[in-house]
């Protein structure tokens, strides 16, 4: 019978094309009111429990046919759930208790939220919200939050809900209970003015709230240093600037993850020089130049300084043409106006001089000591294309060419005002020869890139083979590279591990150290049973960068494909954001990503199976060596 069920359930859902998180995926309603211990035992059933469910997006989503056509389990689905016995891992136990609370706390938003909610509603709430912070104080359940954020901190957000249901309820009392208690677990920057908002003046009036919110917004304040925030100006006061640098030493000091891949610098000793440096500044712009160079020293990719708007155009503007270090050489790859055409500028022309000094020194004096990167590779990407010709809008660069026919040609070139700019698309899908499949994916900055993917699914499904194209893909999210890799396994795929720093002032008070907390990280399940299964080739490059590294070196560890091309940027992580003095920002790296048995990731990057750059000669012939090697690699295997 149980047998039977399951695979009635599957094919239920394969049939309905439903692909969905494991939250999202419940027993009915009329079964977790009738049978409240059923609910428990499915929410906590182990992954084969039931049915394999499946993750994913939910536009093919009709709950309501599935729900009606799962009536007709209603008596038996009690009996399989509650008969669950396996002992999963304590990760995934971890995540089910999370998933029950989460379920819990997401049917009640819909009661609380209605504004012609009753009295009694807003109890019956209040009770179910009260039993999901009962079954997160089982000690089981804390002892598995300590290694757990997810699960950790959903006992901040089911207080939160309940502080919103007593503010809803007139209860100022119940309100400041339940502000104390969050106080005591996190107070971030914005919390205090968001809950300004949020509550009722009838509740902000009453004196214990006003004492209570009071503790609110001084902790908020030190959270967002709110005081160091100054507007910009044309020069800083010596206060301001000491405060900047100040603010990204002790930062750094306290978030960096890579001081050990730094041997030789003594972060300390850098930021009694900064100081002095920082000073000597006479403009808002030298000094954020100087707080680049202070930065740089960490040697960081994810670590950058970020001068304010009003400076924007003159770090970063620069002319509409792409180029890149080959074979010891600066060689045009991309041009994108027809202006700069007509002056001289085509694929395939070397840079050998700008504004009268060889390219090698003058990017040693003006480009490569502001630049922050973690390996040698991504450290060439900036110095020698994206920031080789970015400076002030105001000043144009003298360009000397060496032309593909050999011919030498200086050219004046503005860093802005084209007007007839034309990019390449971030998201380009072509068929080529014998039905493979070819998708540039140039971003994971937002959703486009699975909106380019699920466009091309159907082709995909029928191709005789697939190459992605990561080369120029500078990063953004590690999201929808993750989904797009769901669709190519047949096997879950295991991520990058990673760690945080854990600045417990308990410890430190008993000695000073430096500590390490991994983070939770969950494999990336296939989206379905009938997932692409023809040969894959990922193509990287060192412009590869960040997110788009945490899908190529996932896809490795999958064995799913091979990777042609060259190394990957070598940097990835999650930078922590912050505001400076005078209208800019700063980030610093505050995760440590590495290869899932712990080898490094980030100074080092992913290393393509087959290792092929374009030479000189490829760029000045329109070819492209690493896709060709990618054609043929598919058609061997397909052939």
């Amino acid at each position: 019978m149980v047998g039977w069920l399951r695979k009635g359930l599957k094919a239920i859902i394969l049939d309905q094309g439903l692909n969905l998180f494991p939250a999202r995926l419940g027993i009915p309603r009329a079964i977790q009111v009738r049978f409240p211990l059923a609910r428990a035992a499915w929410m906590l059933r182990p992954r084969a429990a039931c049915c394999r469910v499946l993750r994913g997006s939910c536009r093919q989503f009709e709950m309501n046919k599935i729900l009606s056509r799962l009536a007709s389990y209603l008596v038996m689905i009690p009996l399989v759930v509650i008969s669950f016995s396996a002992h999963p891992k304590d990760e995934g136990l971890a995540m089910r208790h999370y998933q029950l609370v989460t379920e819990i706390r997401e049917d009640q938003w819909p009661v609380w939220q209605d504004e012609d909610a009753t009295p009694e509603d807003l109890e019956s709430a209040l009770a179910q919200l009260a039993g999901a912070l009962d079954h997160l104080a089982r000690p089981e359940v804390e002892e598995l939050a300590l290694g757990n954020s997810y699960l950790h901190y959903r006992v901040y957000n089911i207080r939160r809900d309940m502080l919103q249901i007593e503010a809803k309820m007139g209860r100022p009392e119940r309100v400041v209970e339940q502000l104390r208690y969050l106080r005591h677990f996190v107070v971030a920057a914005g919390d205090h003015a968001r809950l300004l908002e949020e509550l009722p003046k009838s509740v902000l009036d009453h004196p214990d709230v006003q004492r209570e919110l009071a503790a609110w917004r001084a902790l908020a304040r030190v959270a967002a240093a709110e005081s160091l925030a100054t507007p910009y100006a044309e020069d800083l006061p010596a206060n301001e600037k000491i405060a900047g640098v100040s603010r990204i030493w002790a930062m750094a000091r306290e978030y960096f993850v890579h001081f050990d891949a730094r041997p030789e610098l003594d972060w300390d000793q850098a930021y009694l020089e900064a100081i002095e440096t920082v000073l000597a500044t006479d403009s808002t712009a030298d000094y954020y130049r100087e707080l680049m160079r202070f930065v740089a020293r960490l040697g960081d990719s994810h670590s950058n300084v970020y001068p304010p708007e009003e400076l924007s155009e003159h770090f970063y503007a620069r002319p509409p043409i792409r180029t890149q270090w080959i074979e010891g050489r600066v060689i045009v790859t991309g041009v994108f106006s027809d202006r700069l055409r007509a002056l001289g500028l085509s694929v395939g022309s070397e840079i050998e001089s700008i504004d009268d000094e060889a390219v090698a020194a003058y990017v040693r004096q003006h480009v490569a000591p502001f630049q922050s990167a973690s390996t040698e590779q991504d450290l060439k990407v900036r110095k020698y294309g994206y920031a080789l010709l970015a400076g002030p809008s105001t000043r144009s660069l003298t360009l000397s060419l060496r032309q593909p026919d050999g011919s030498l040609q200086t050219i004046e070139v503005e860093r802005s005002g084209y007007t007839d700019v034309e990019w390449p698309e971030s998201f380009q899908r072509r068929q080529l020869d014998g039905g493979i499949e070819y998708l540039s994916l140039d971003s994971f900055a937002d959703g486009r890139a699975l909106e380019a993917f699920d466009a091309a699914w159907p082709e995909i499904q029928q191709a005789s083979g697939l190459i992605l194209d990561l080369r120029n893909n500078g990063g953004g999210s590690s999201w929808p590279g993750y989904r797009i890799l769901a669709y190519l396994i047949d096997e879950p795929a295991v991520p990058a591990a990673s760690w945080t720093r854990r600045n417990d002032s308990v410890r430190q008070a008993a000695s000073a150290s430096v500590q390490f907390h991994p983070l939770s990280v969950r494999p990336i399940e296939p989206i379905a049973e009938d997932n692409y299964a023809g040969p894959i080739v990922l193509l990287t490059g060192p412009r590869t960068f960040s997110a788009a590294e945490d899908m190529a070196m996932a896809f490795a560890v999958s064995q799913r494909g091979v990777i042609i091309g060259q190394t990957t940027a070598g940097s990835t992580g999650q930078p922590l954001m912050f505001h400076l003095p005078g209208g800019g920002m700063a980030r610093i790296c505050a995760k440590r990503d590495t290869w899932p048995d712990g080898s490094p990731l980030v100074g080092v990057g992913v290393a393509p199976d087959i290792e092929i750059a374009p030479n000189v000669s490829d760029i000045q012939a329109g070819r492209d060596p690493v896709m060709e090697a990618a054609m043929d690699w598919i058609r061997e295997r397909t052939d």
